[in-house]
């Protein structure tokens, strides 16, 4: 029987029970940045969608250029090198672009959803705001049952 105490709580396990214990806390510690990183990633490719669709939906769409260019963007694009998330885009004159975000600086488990198009500030700020309205509008709550469900799975 192993006995741990701390601060004034006492938990009792049989070996076995510890054992178990112990192995299931390093399967969440292995695979809880993994699985709270495909679940940001899936909330930031919400994020892009809705965006997209709220841009063609306004009639901020001359060339095409700025809603080809929303992109997600990870370190090394780990999570985020998808067939919907091309690393150039076009518009629709024949224009070809980069759509990284040069110079955001994202941290090992960090993402970002944007666009490095120049006049994009102005259609967020001065007019309809497309990329606040899809963070607004993308399920924050799915998300989280979405990490806790896959956590919970990882340790079965």
């Amino acid at each position: 029987m192993a006995t741990r105490s701390t601060g004034g709580a006492t938990l009792e396990l049989e070996q076995m029970g510890y054992l178990n214990l112990k192995k299931n806390i390093q399967k969440v510690r292995n695979n809880n940045n993994m699985t709270a990183m495909r679940g940001l990633m899936k909330f930031l490719f919400q994020i892009k969608l809705i965006a997209q669709q709220k841009l063609k939906a306004d009639s901020h769409i001359v060339t095409s250029r700025l809603r080809n260019s929303i992109y997600v963007q990870t370190p090394g694009q780990k999570f985020a090198d998808k067939s919907n998330n091309p690393a150039s885009y076009s518009d629709d004159v024949g224009g070809s672009f980069d759509a990284e975000m040069k110079g955001i600086g994202l941290k090992h488990n960090e993402g970002a959803v944007g666009t490095n198009v120049g006049y994009s500030a102005s259609i967020e700020f001065d007019h309809d705001s497309f990329l606040y309205y899809g963070m607004k509008h993308a399920d924050i709550d799915r998300m989280g049952k979405d990490i806790a469900k896959e956590l919970l799975n990882g340790i079965k």
